[in-house]
């Protein structure tokens, strides 16, 4: 075996053990034989309680307490230590050396006064007379010692860059910066700011970003908090996350009808938006494609808006007959959105002629007649009104009850019908009547007791049940009624 100790190394046979004689060693080496065997048991310790700080970790004291054992031997050995900061050379001179023991006794170097940095130390016995090899840890860090707890970490957004501001995106990501080093971990909260902190710190990520997704309406508060190498945690940073994630509320979605021929009644449509927002109102065609397109501005909460649609496209000029969708689209002052709508308007080119002077009626798809009859409409004290209206609502069957008394003189006993259609909010229909055998001029000129043949009705536009009955499949609610003298 060749040991290079310097240039030259020296070898002598006594005993039977090999005697390496140290060159350049130090006071305590200098010319002094490698022959005592190493020491054992190397520990390092806590001074107070002798526990012991495992390989590698960190500290937050200045004292450190080295130990080993010397083998059992008659000669009286002492404990010499080196120590160095990592990333620099060992001393050439021991550093430390311990009180003299005897015979596999302890023995022990106490070191104080560290500064902060990781540590690497190596032990050798020494008798005077001769040394020992060195043994411990010298490859690797043996300790650390970190006095000073974290500073507060500092926490920015690039997706909520202020906090005063509040934003739409549920999604947050944040970033912090630490000052200082030796940072072993961080934990992190994300809570309502009304709330405070309770739960003990733990480590939770050694990254120093985090991305909360799925983040709710509301003022929160991120708090994230360092812990260094010795285990001590260091204030929180915080930050403050304003978001508001909630669309905007379409709520009383109402329409005077469902279908309706524009070139009498308009379609009025009514609805409320719980905030201030934009508001996009469109109606399309059935294959999609949009014929009318309005933007109207809410700016109160809950306000009513009223759109009244005239069957016109975004020209001006009238869509053609057909079912069309409209859909509401509400959208805040962050872009928070929401959609409502509804399928099944129908623009029609259907309309009801009823003529008083006449006493007939004319039912048109356009200009196309479906159907024209003699009716009975109602006498003088109990005129038809006139104007123009809707259908609406169908009956089949249906029974007029009377709304006056039993024995006023316009009293009448209950009236079953096969088809009623009402056309005014006061109780005027298009019906039929079993009771009567003659429509037409003449039946409504009497001012007697209504219902009789000549005595006309209480109002309501009385047809021949085939007529009737053709109308009630014939006109959907919406369908205009016009009445006429």
């Amino acid at each position: 075996m060749k040991i290079f100790i310097s240039l030259a190394a020296v070898i002598a046979m006594c005993a039977g053990v090999v005697v390496l004689k140290a060159s350049g060693m130090g006071p305590f080496a200098a010319g002094l034989p490698v022959s005592l065997r190493a020491p054992t048991g190397l520990e390092q310790q806590f001074p107070a309680g002798g526990r012991l700080v495992p390989r590698g970790q960190w500290i937050s004291r200045t004292s450190v307490r080295l130990s080993a054992l010397a083998p059992a031997h008659e000669t009286t050995d002492r404990l010499q230590v080196d120590v160095a900061r990592n990333g620099a050379g060992f001393a050439t001179d021991p550093q430390f050396t311990s009180a003299p023991t005897q015979k596999g006794d302890g023995l022990t170097v106490w070191l104080s006064h560290l500064k902060d940095g990781s540590y690497r130390w190596r032990a050798r016995l020494y008798n005077g007379n001769a040394i020992s090899r060195w043994v411990g840890y010298s490859p690797y860090t043996a300790f650390g010692v970190q006095t000073t707890s974290p500073a507060a970490p500092r926490v920015t957004s690039a997706t909520d860059p202020l906090q005063s501001k509040i934003y739409r995106s549920p999604t947050v990501a944040l970033t912090w910066t630490q000052p200082g080093w030796g940072i072993s971990g961080y934990w992190y909260s994300f809570h309502p700011a009304t709330s405070s902190l309770t739960a003990a710190p733990k480590v939770m990520t050694r990254q120093t970003s985090v991305t909360l997704h799925h983040v709710a309406t509301g003022t929160f508060a991120f708090s994230v908090r360092a812990r260094n190498r010795a285990g001590a945690w260091g204030p929180a940073g915080t930050y403050t996350v304003r978001t508001d994630t909630t669309p905007p509320t379409i709520s009383n979605l109402s329409f005077s009808t469902f279908n309706f021929n524009p070139t009498f009644t308009p379609l009025v449509t009514t609805f409320n938006v719980d905030r201030a927002a934009t508001v996009r109102i469109g109606f399309y065609g059935s294959a999609g494609h949009n014929v009318r397109m309005v933007v109207l501005h809410t700016t109160r909460p809950n306000q009513l808006v009223r759109y009244v649609w005239h069957g016109n496209n975004n020209s001006g000029q009238r869509v053609a007959t057909g079912t069309y969708s409209m859909y509401v689209r509400a959208t805040d002052a962050l872009g928070n959105t929401s959609l409502r709508g509804y399928s099944g308007l129908s623009i029609l080119d259907k309309r009801i002629v009823v003529s008083l002077s006449q006493q007939r009626l004319w039912a048109y798809d356009g200009n196309h007649l479906f159907i024209t009859s003699l009716v009975t409409t109602g006498n003088k004290a109990l005129p038809t009104p006139t104007g123009v209206f809707t259908i609406l609502a169908k009956f089949h069957p249906f029974t007029f009850v009377s709304p006056a008394p039993k024995g006023a003189w316009d009293w009448y006993p209950n009236s079953p019908v096969s088809y009623a259609m009402l056309f005014q909010q006061r109780g005027y229909y298009i019906h039929d009547a079993p009771w009567r055998s003659v429509f037409g001029p003449g039946t409504n000129s009497q001012t007697g007791t209504p219902g009789q043949n000549y005595t006309g009705s209480h109002g309501c536009v009385n047809t021949p049940f085939n007529v009737a009955q053709a109308l009630y499949y014939w006109a959907p609610d919406g369908t205009p009624v016009q009445v006429v003298n």
